[in-house]
């Protein structure tokens, strides 16, 4: 009997060309805080998806912000090339995808599997060019689960 491969592209794709302000039907306003951070994501909230760079998915990511949306079109990216980067290392995409909050990867466990073949297939190429490779193995046993 032949196994079905696992369908990775169960999510219908969010219009592009919207914000998450406009795809969630949210305005969170003007930022209460003038740190970078808060008014990066505030900003990036408007900004269509379209036009979202690997660093703006970081940060997002990083902040665990609309993750639903953000977190199949992040993958999109890592999969064409895993250690695409944001402003900070070569794979802090990865990273961030990684490390972002588990109860979304056991919502949608065929993102964590989808994730966790894209670095099974490159775990070599990851490790052989990531800087850190120490803190990488650790940020991937804590997505495997242990």
């Amino acid at each position: 009997m032949m196994k079905k491969k696992p369908d990775h592209k169960i999510f219908k794709s969010p219009d592009i060309h919207k914000s998450l302000a406009d795809l969630e039907g949210i305005d969170w306003g003007i930022p209460t805080d003038d740190s970078h951070l808060v008014v990066t994501c505030h900003e990036l909230r408007h900004k269509p998806l379209n036009q979202f760079t690997a660093e703006d998915f970081r940060i997002m990511i990083g902040q665990n912000i609309s993750l639903h949306y953000l977190v199949p079109l992040a993958i999109d990216l890592v999969e064409k090339n895993p250690l695409v980067s944001g402003d900070f290392y070569e794979g802090d995409l990865l990273a961030n995808l990684l490390s972002a909050d588990p109860a979304f990867y056991t919502k949608y466990p065929q993102l964590k599997t989808r994730l966790r073949d894209i670095v099974n297939v490159n775990c070599d190429y990851i490790l052989s060019n990531i800087f850190d490779k120490k803190e990488f193995t650790r940020v991937m046993s804590d997505f495997r689960g242990g």
